[in-house]
């Protein structure tokens, strides 16, 4: 249970460095790395919401945890719903707003920022124990 805990860990680590590269070399460099940022941004959702639905299994049944991990769900599951509301209204209503547009690109990243800090949460209480 422990190793899994440090696999996921170290992978959305790595994932998340990854991504902050990109934007800061994006930003500063060269435009063309904040489109690889875009696409693994959808990889680090992806892994993490895979990560979310194994993380029940090995934290076993500890209230605390698994609160925050079913926060974090349905943080997703919002966003997720703002987002296909959002598309109808494109779509049907023809309704584009661009601040919107910037909330749907950065909420993800805070979602991933979230769920970095469960990681790190559980695994410092993982080597505590």
């Amino acid at each position: 249970m422990k190793t899994s805990l440090l696999i996921i860990t170290w992978t959305n680590r790595l994932l998340i460095i990854g991504f902050l590269y990109l934007i800061v070399n994006g930003f500063t460099v060269e435009k063309d790395n904040l489109i690889s940022a875009a696409i693994l941004v959808l990889v680090i959702g992806v892994f993490h919401i895979i990560s979310a639905l194994i993380l029940p299994l090995i934290i076993k049944n500890n209230s605390s945890k698994s609160i925050l991990i079913t926060k974090y769900t349905n943080l997703v599951a919002i966003y997720l719903l703002l987002c296909f509301i959002y598309f109808i209204a494109v779509n049907f209503i023809n309704l584009e707003i661009d601040f919107i547009i910037f909330l749907l690109m950065i909420i993800p990243v805070f979602l991933a920022l979230f769920f970095t800090y469960l990681l790190e949460h559980f695994h410092k209480l993982k080597n505590t124990i």
